[in-house]
């Protein structure tokens, strides 16, 4: 690898270029930068005498899954295992999603340098201890206290609002400051078409005749003896010229014997042309028809303009009611996705009971907002019929206000600072307490940007994100609506963008570091989420701003510079409504990213697609059925994308900790003693890359088998959905985060020192004895 001034100065990849990228592999260039980096590595361990791995070319890597603060506890604990057992000396890559990055960036930052900050005045040099190279931030070597990161990570385990009231305050009001930009954003659209409703009806009277924007076709109509059509006169005309085009194209194809059956050229061109405009017309003259019937209604036939007042109220109070139901549904739509995601899993009438009912509920929480606006439109309409003065007040309305929506920037207003800061606070921070305290205090925290990780001090760090390309065809030939995005201290990017070198990316986005990666990767909700996507939702929650993901500068701008309507369309106050409907592509100026668990919520998939022969896999994800949902995933787009198959003996896993489960609900009852089994918590199987490329994936799971430890065993009698509790409880206190902890160190521990066994496929003429000795072999000389 290049010096360190070089680090992740690279131009940009064409991931789709042949030259440079083999199916199934990274392209060229970044493994050649990381491999690099991993042979730095080995060097600078073996020249401090702790272990020599120059010599072994097999690449190894542990993946931390999602799983919010529940996964970060388990993954701190499986990490304070491996050292302590095993040496983190011998894992090349640590590939983490979501909540497994909380932990996993918490470790590569722990282990830099302290950040230069001599020039600041505030520090005296003199005051400044010397500093050394920090070591494993996890393990005390001398006994078994907790160091200070990880007293850190006790005390911000409620990372959302350490400071509790205080904390809750300052986020309502980010919240309260988000929901009146997009209102902002919203209210040009809304005013313009208030606007030019009055143009074309100024009056109640009007609302019945012909008209179109600014056609009047009354006096055409009567000619024409279709006055019985009242206010939809333009939309039968229309349709009646869309169903004339659809007769000619039917004689046309019937006498045209050389012509063959397509999907594009100009007859289906005109045909989606005219079926669009027919049904946007449809809308255009259903709204003035919608007022005529509300006044008929309320009996205000008004030819001139009455005493001022606020016809429609009462159906705007009842809108923003239901807005107010919608937004209560909204902030619970993650939950409401998993409902519906594990119905689907499961069998019996009672699942779908529930599946019919939280679908229900999301198509509730995904109409309300719509209909509150345009019942907001409606009303503000109604005010306007009959008053000279309406028209010219709302337009100018409509001029000021999209003048100041052009300002705001919704990326900037959305919830992702705040998320980005309160992670950053709790797991990005200096070891040396005496330092964190004079140099932060209460600021964010050790956030180096990520070509200034020094590799040599930590495995080589993948942060894994989801590339949201719903308007893409790339990714939606197979319905994905997503593609795997990484943050490495070499290259960020994917295979649709492509990759640019970490430090060039600087250049577009100066504000990217390693807690900004940190906090992509764990935006578990927003309104785009790849593969998890909620559809009809996605418009209430950008418009409420439940929004974590973030607007990132593609790397494929490096490559080539977008046009001028590529441009304009990507202006910053435009991106609210690309994320309401879904229209980002690979292509586009700028890409929407969000948690890397709305793809692949392991971890594996980047460590598979750089051929580690050695993966340890972390799973702490939500999984009460025990179904693997997020190992088959893996699987399957192993298989297609990668040409590589996974066997592993998983269900081995599930049967103890089902089996497990069914006992501590029969003790709750009867009072009964819960076995005492030594696992199986983990699995161990076989990757084969290609017909003469293997390797190892050693898959531990979060479960009980009820060897653990007492209040381990506690807590699960007093919690039984322990250790699946909710990943909508982001708030743990200090038992909770212990026996995630204490669970992760205990099922490891037992893994490395032989202590518990784990489930394993034997080879022909080979015993599960032998097979678990030859693993054990095989993962002790990797690491």
């Amino acid at each position: 690898m290049a010096d360190e001034a070089k680090r992740g100065d690279h131009d940009y990849v064409d991931a789709h270029d042949p030259k440079l990228c083999q199916a199934g592999y990274l392209p060229k260039p970044v493994c050649e930068a990381e491999h690099a980096a991993i042979r730095q590595r080995r060097e600078y361990v073996k020249g401090n005498g702790r272990r020599d791995r120059t010599a072994y070319r097999s690449v190894t890597g542990v993946a931390l899954s999602g799983g919010g603060i529940r996964s970060a506890s388990f993954g701190l604990g499986a990490l304070q295992a491996l050292h302590a057992f095993s040496g983190i000396e011998g894992i090349d890559y640590l590939s983490t999603v979501s909540g497994g990055g909380y932990i996993g960036c918490s470790l590569t930052a722990a282990t830099q340098d302290s950040p230069a900050e001599q020039n600041t005045p505030s520090v005296a040099k003199a005051a400044e201890p010397q500093r050394t190279r920090a070591k494993f931030p996890f393990v005390n070597p001398d006994n078994y206290d907790d160091t200070d990161s990880v007293r850190h990570i006790r005390d911000y385990s409620n990372y959302l609002i350490p400071h509790g009231a205080l904390d809750v305050v300052t986020a309502l009001g980010i919240i309260g400051r988000g929901l009146v930009a997009n209102a902002i954003i919203v209210a040009p659209v809304l005013l313009f078409f208030v606007w030019i409703t009055l143009v074309t009806h100024p009056t109640v009277a009007s609302l019945s005749e012909p008209r179109i924007l600014v056609w009047d076709f009354s006096s055409l109509g009567e000619k024409l003896g279709l006055q019985w059509v009242s206010g939809y006169w333009f939309t039968a005309v229309i349709a009646a010229l869309n169903l004339f085009f659809l007769i000619v194209w039917a004689l046309f194809t019937s006498v045209n014997l050389s012509s063959a059956a397509t999907l594009r050229g100009g007859w289906v061109g005109v045909s989606k042309a005219l079926f669009i405009v027919t049904l946007i017309i449809a809308l255009f003259e259903t709204q003035p028809f919608i007022l005529w019937l509300l006044n008929v209604a309320s009996g205000e036939f008004r030819a001139g303009p009455p005493e001022l007042k606020l016809p429609g109220a009462s159906y705007l109070t009842g809108g923003a009611f239901l807005a107010s139901l919608g937004t209560v549904f909204a902030f619970f739509s993650k939950y409401l996705g998993d409902v519906v995601a594990a119905a689907k899993r499961a069998t019996g009438w009672l699942a779908w009971v529930k599946k019919l009912a939280a679908m229900a509920a999301l198509w509730l929480a995904a109409m309300v907002v719509p209909i509150f606006l345009w019942l907001c439109y409606l009303s503000l309409t109604n005010i306007g019929l009959g008053r000279e003065w309406a028209r010219s007040f709302y337009f100018g309305a409509f001029v000021i206000s999209a003048v100041v929506a052009v300002i705001i920037n919704p990326n900037r207003t959305s919830l992702f600072r705040l998320y980005r800061d309160r992670l950053s606070k709790a797991f990005l921070f200096d070891p040396d307490p005496e330092l964190r305290d004079k140099k932060y205090g209460d600021l964010r925290a050790h956030a180096p940007k990520l070509h200034e990780i020094d590799t040599n001090l930590c495995p080589y760090p993948i942060v894994n994100a989801s590339l949201n390309i719903e308007g893409s065809q790339y990714a939606n030939k197979r319905g994905r609506n997503a593609d795997f995005f990484v943050f490495t201290p070499e290259y960020v990017g994917s295979a649709a963008t492509g990759y640019v070198g970490a430090r060039q990316i600087l250049q577009k986005e100066p504000t990217l570091d390693l807690g900004a990666a940190m906090a992509i990767s764990g935006a578990a909700v927003s309104s785009n989420m790849g593969a998890l996507t909620i559809k009809p939702l996605a418009f209430t929650l950008a418009y409420l701003n439940i929004r974590l993901g973030y607007w990132l500068r593609n790397p494929y701008i490096f490559h080539q510079s977008p046009g001028l309507l590529s441009r304009l369309f990507d202006a910053p106050s435009l991106l609210l409504f690309r994320e309401m409907f879904g229209l980002i592509t690979e292509k586009s100026p700028t890409v929407y990213l969000t948690d890397g668990g709305h793809l692949e919520n392991l971890g594996v998939y980047s460590l598979m697609k750089r051929r580690c022969k050695v993966i340890i896999a972390i799973d702490a994800e939500a999984d009460p059925t025990m179904s693997f949902g997020a190992l088959l995933t893996l699987e399957r787009y192993a298989r297609i994308d990668l040409g590589a198959t996974i066997e592993l003996p998983w269900q081995a896993i599930r049967d103890r900790a089902l089996s497990a489960n069914a006992a501590f609900a029969k003790a709750a009852a009867d009072g009964s003693a819960v076995p005492c089994e030594t696992g199986p918590h983990c699995a161990a199987g076989e990757i084969q890359y290609g017909p003469r490329e293997k390797g190892v994936l050693l898959y531990v799971k979060a479960s009980l088998s009820g060897d653990e430890d007492d209040y381990i065993l506690d807590y699960k009698r007093r919690n039984p959905a322990f250790p699946h509790e909710t990943t909508g409880d982001q708030f743990f206190g200090e038992e909770q985060l212990e026996v995630y902890r204490a669970l992760g160190f205990h099922i490891v521990k037992g893994l490395l020192k032989g202590d518990a066994s784990f489930a394993v496929t034997p080879r022909r003429g080979e015993s599960e004895d032998q097979a678990r000795q030859r693993i054990r072999g095989e993962i002790s000389a990797a690491l």
